[in-house]
């Protein structure tokens, strides 16, 4: 339209032009007018068709009144009941499906809650009706598709001039936080004195010394004299031919423990400076030790195991007290700060809850949303109890005592 209606403009011009003489072997056309004046008038005309003129200007925006009153009219949100009450809403397009008038059902998965006993064939409606009850049991409605909504007007620009022409203090005081700056500076790094050249597969600070842990797969396990300057290092052991995955200080600190993909672990006894082999325990039907936690308490080394398995090591002897388990695999481990209660995380998003003193699960829940748990941990207080999942989302519970 926009072509037609410029084409036609320039039908125009060129007619007006061509009544006049023009010149032989000259450089204007039509009419006398240069290429350039004629581009020129081409520009206007499209400028006026697109654009307006002046009085379309005025007579577009109106007043600054009834533009402001306009503006408010857009800018709108829906509370309460429905905006759309006593009206029939038309759909925002036509689906040809939605028209269908039987479908055949079978067991198929992508029929599984749709399919109610031995039917074979379902009216498009009732398929229909059925395919939404399935969609909301799994998915609840969100918040934007309901319709009992009430419109209301909001005028954002006289909240903001309303913020901007008033003085005053907008910010709370924090209960957790000290008033003022808080002060962060970089301290030397950890491993400075002997950085590692693969990637670390343990990190642990001693649990009443200034000293660290680090450990790397092929590598020495090291220990660090931690000051935030020079964090010198203390000492390095290698164990031959057993890449660490895993490592831990035992909870009087005078031990390293260390795992990998063997049924056998080591310790090292930093007194008597002596490392320890412990062959595959009796009754632990594992091909690896690579993932363990050591117990607050220090009556517990727990292994993970295959099939759900949590296998209860004493700390001290290094043999097999128990073998607990859990429905499908198991995925991460904590326990409370005295180590009365342990909390183990499924790949199913299930929570367990063990008593310790009778090492029996007392509750388990499902991590709500959860697809496959990742991680999980207990706060030092006790009060909360934070769940990781694949996707990426962190859940933090209450814990209550009854």
């Amino acid at each position: 339209m926009l072509r037609r209606a410029l084409k036609k403009q320039t039908e125009l011009v060129a007619n007006k032009s061509s009544n006049k003489p023009t010149k032989k072997n000259s450089s204007r056309a039509l009419g006398g007018k240069s290429k350039r004046n004629l581009k020129a008038e081409n520009e206007r005309a499209l400028e006026v068709l697109v654009l307006g003129g002046a009085d379309d200007v005025v007579d577009r925006f109106g007043s600054k009144k009834e533009h402001k009153q306009t503006k408010k009219s857009r800018k709108r949100k829906f509370v309460g009941t429905s905006l759309f009450e006593g009206e029939d809403r038309e759909a925002a397009w036509e689906d040809e499906y939605d028209d269908i008038e039987s479908v055949q059902v079978t067991d198929a998965p992508k029929h599984k809650g749709v399919k109610i006993g031995s039917e074979q064939s379902l009216s498009g409606d009732v398929y229909k009706e059925r395919l939404k009850e399935r969609f909301e049991k799994v998915n609840s409605t969100p918040d934007w598709a309901k319709l009992d909504r009430e419109l209301v007007d909001s005028d954002d620009d006289s909240d903001v001039d309303e913020l901007l022409h008033t003085t005053g203090n907008f910010l709370s005081s924090s209960a957790s936080l000290p008033s003022g700056t808080l002060q962060i500076k970089k301290c030397t790094d950890l491993n400075r004195d002997s950085s590692s050249q693969a990637r670390l597969t343990a990190l642990e600070f001693h649990p009443t010394a200034q000293v660290a842990l680090t450990a790397a797969k092929n590598q020495p396990f090291t220990l660090f004299q931690i000051d935030g300057k020079h964090n010198a290092k203390i000492q390095s052991v290698y164990i031959e031919r057993f890449p660490i995955l895993n490592a831990h200080f035992s909870h009087n600190g005078e031990e390293v423990i260390a795992g990998s993909h063997y049924p056998s672990f080591r310790y090292y006894d930093m007194l008597a400076g002596k490392m320890i082999i412990v062959p595959k325990i009796k009754g632990m039907n594992e091909d690896h030790t690579s993932h363990f936690r050591v117990s607050p308490d220090g009556r517990f080394l727990t292994f993970l195991g295959r099939h759900g398995n949590i296998h209860l090591v004493s700390a001290k002897s290094k043999e097999l007290i128990e073998s607990i388990k859990m429905n499908g695999t198991v995925e991460d481990l904590t326990f409370t700060k005295d180590g009365s209660f342990m909390y183990t995380f499924g790949s199913d998003g299930q929570v367990y809850i063990w008593d310790m003193s009778t090492r029996s699960c007392i509750h388990r829940f499902y991590d709500d949303g959860c697809i496959k748990g990742t991680s999980i941990t207990a706060s030092p207080n006790g009060q909360y109890l934070v769940c990781g999942s694949y996707s990426g989302v962190v859940h933090v519970y209450n814990i209550l005592r009854s």
